[in-house]
């Protein structure tokens, strides 16, 4: 009996090394399953990581063309804005020159419009005269046509 006992007590020692190694290998089988699910969880946030750097270096890439862009589109605003300026200074300075010319020509037509007023009032001052003179001349003929009738 002490063999039969030693022999269950031996198979018993095996089912228990039999259940802790079904139990090991469960155990490692579910690590070995985490572990697979973390490293593809790890390869996805790594391409992820890669992708974001991606996209992070192309908008760096475009932020810094458009900065650049913009710059340029600045400096020539700038440029434009100055030129412009010029020109506008330019065109008030060509105005104010025209305004002066034509407040000059105004004086001068002012001052022949009062040449002409004093000009016609002498005119017709000289004409008045001159019909004045022709009529005394025509008076002074009727005269003398009545006197040297009278006297012949």
């Amino acid at each position: 009996m002490s063999s039969k006992k030693s022999v269950r007590l031996a198979n018993t020692q095996k089912d228990m090394l039999v259940q802790e190694l079904k139990a090991e290998n469960y155990e490692l089988r579910t690590r070995a399953q985490d572990y697979a699910q973390l490293s593809n969880r790890l390869v996805d946030v790594e391409q992820r990581a890669i992708m974001i750097r991606e996209d992070k270096d192309k908008l760096e890439h475009e932020l810094k063309c458009r900065a650049e862009t913009d710059a340029l589109n600045i400096s020539k605003l700038q440029q434009d804005n100055v030129r412009q300026r010029k020109e506008l200074e330019d065109s008030d300075n060509y105005l104010a020159r025209l305004k002066q010319e034509l407040d000059a020509l105004r004086n001068e037509a002012d001052a022949r419009t009062v040449d002409v007023s004093r000009l016609t009032g002498e005119l017709n001052n000289k004409a008045d005269q001159s019909a004045n003179l022709r009529g005394d001349s025509d008076h002074l003929n009727r005269q003398f046509q009545i006197e040297s009738q009278n006297h012949r």
